[in-house]
């Protein structure tokens, strides 16, 4: 019973539970944290936070709808080959270490970088940059990039596979600042067919 919860975990349940039987479409993990921090961004605003998530959804909807795995899964092949194109050291290193950075990619979007692990002003910026793009996932594909950039000095000198993987699922917050991160995700090179096809998942 939403009774027996705090007013924001209430509100919570009621954002997600009204949008899945409004839009028919299944609970996926993440959803928490984004309709979360819509009501952070919302100031406790049930109806505006609902209204926001929706919007939000519609933009990136091909990373939570099962029926698109196809879809998801191109997101994070593009990750990785652009990583590989435009960080040439840091992906050897973490091959060299079995990690997948792709693997690492899928949570990171289906939560929009809203996780606690990220400072609240990035998290703001980055969803700003991706709803007013035309192609938002490219948007989040290039910010993802600069994250793994923003960290390289410690990626390479970490040694084993658990310490990359740590880094990746909690980059340390005094790196995450939104300005920088978003000014370096304007140079990556990304190959023209997966521009294209990054445009065409975002529609």
């Amino acid at each position: 019973s939403t009774n027996e919860l705090t007013p924001f975990a209430a509100s919570l349940c009621n954002i997600l539970s009204c949008f899945c039987r409004m839009l028919n479409t299944p609970f996926i993990s993440g959803m928490n944290y984004i309709a979360g921090y819509c009501l952070i961004v919302c100031c406790g605003d049930e109806e505006a936070s609902f209204w926001l998530f929706v919007a939000i959804y519609k933009k990136v909807q091909i990373l939570f709808n099962h029926s698109s795995i196809i879809g998801s899964t191109r997101v994070m092949d593009i990750f990785g080959e652009t990583l590989k194109g435009n960080l040439k050291q840091i992906s050897k290193h973490m091959i060299k270490y079995s990690v997948d950075p792709k693997l690492w990619m899928l949570p990171n979007l289906q939560t929009l970088f809203s996780r606690n692990t990220y400072p609240r002003n990035y998290t703001k910026a980055v969803w700003d940059a991706f709803l007013i793009s035309n192609s938002p996932l490219n948007v989040l594909v290039r910010i993802a990039i600069a994250i793994v950039e923003l960290m390289s000095d410690l990626i390479l000198a970490a040694n084993n596979h658990s310490s990359i993987i740590q880094l990746l699922q909690n980059p340390p917050v005094d790196l995450i600042r939104a300005e920088p991160l978003l000014t370096m995700a304007l140079k990556y090179k990304i190959l023209p067919d997966d521009e294209v096809d990054l445009l065409r998942l975002s529609s």
